[in-house]
């Protein structure tokens, strides 16, 4: 295999990791920050108990927006660099779940020498 080949192999998948461990703060911060009120609720607090923690939550979950914002440009970049260097990608139709394909039917098949 062309080294080049690996190479991008190799950032691709690194760059899918990074893409899917953002998503996954996201998640993860979304769902803490929905259950900030149901538990000041259930505590019977009063409504501005907490609404610090509520204002951090959500400025959290907007800046791990941001990141997904900048991760998404970056593949677009990195795309935009393999075109000029004559590596080709390819994709197969509508993009299903990436983890229900089997990985090297999307993952180890996507890259091809010009």
């Amino acid at each position: 295999m062309d080294e080049r080949i690996f190479t991008v192999k190799k950032v691709a998948r690194e760059l899918w990791a990074a893409e899917d461990q953002v998503e996954q703060a996201i998640a993860g911060v979304a769902g803490f920050t929905a259950n900030l009120p149901a538990a000041r609720r259930q505590m019977k607090f009063s409504a501005v108990v907490g609404q610090d923690a509520l204002d951090n939550a959500t400025a959290a979950l907007a800046a791990l927006s941001e990141a997904r914002r900048h991760m998404a440009a970056m593949h677009h970049a990195l795309s935009g660099t393999l075109e000029r260097t004559g590596i080709r990608t390819s994709a197969f139709g509508p993009w299903p779940d990436k983890d229900s394909l089997p990985d090297k039917a999307l993952r180890e098949s996507v890259v091809m020498a010009a």
